[in-house]
């Protein structure tokens, strides 16, 4: 089985709208010729050794391998899935007038908040990349309308242990993940982020 890596190319809002082709040929040109690690982020380029790179291209984002056993990626002998994205915005919207207690915050992904959280989150036994595996199958089977009657799945994810473990963050990184893993299926996404103290209103059990 061909080890496989995965490459985000997030290109800056002010690209020179080089088809994305190109882009990516550069982009492999140059980690061809560069040491990179595993799980890596690249955000600093030349603009005389790499004028494309310093226009265009905002970062670079190298993708853990699971069970990889060198010190840097050898992409002349590993299948590469390329993944171009616009750099994202920061917008982040709330449901609560002032002075309200805020029901929930819906924050548009691709989001410039998020991004590198997911390659910042470390845990053992590939649990992202299972995850990140599972949510994406389940999404793709929802899209093609597959019949959890005949097919065994469950479309939810309940992340749970003690306070400080990550839960919410994984959360976060999973979804903005999500969203440009699956960019050729959709243009963007919503992370809708809930305020389990507003659950328990004034009208809580009136009804």
């Amino acid at each position: 089985m061909t080890t496989k890596v995965e490459v985000e190319i997030i290109l800056n809002t002010y690209s020179n709208n080089i088809p994305k082709k190109s882009i990516i040929g550069v982009v492999q040109r140059y980690l061809e010729m560069t040491n990179v690690r595993p799980n890596s982020v690249i955000n600093l380029f030349q603009k005389d050794e790499h004028p494309i790179l310093y226009d265009d291209v905002k970062t670079i984002i190298i993708e853990d391998i699971p069970n990889y056993n060198k010190t840097y990626v050898d992409f002349s002998n590993l299948e590469v899935k390329w993944y171009t994205t616009l750099a994202p915005l920061s917008k982040k919207e709330d449901d609560g007038e002032d002075g309200e207690l805020v029901i929930a915050t819906h924050l548009s992904l691709p989001s410039a908040d998020l991004v590198n959280l997911w390659e910042n989150l470390f845990y053992e036994d590939n649990i992202k990349q299972n995850l990140l595996r599972y949510a994406q199958t389940m999404m793709e089977f929802s899209e093609k309308g597959v019949d959890c009657n005949i097919i065994s799945c469950n479309r939810v994810v309940l992340l749970h242990g003690p306070p400080g473990t990550g839960k919410t963050s994984l959360c976060k990184a999973l979804a903005h993940k999500l969203t440009i893993r699956m960019s050729d299926r959709f243009t963007s996404g919503v992370l809708i982020e809930i305020n389990s103290h507003s659950l328990f209103s004034k009208w809580f059990s009136e009804v």
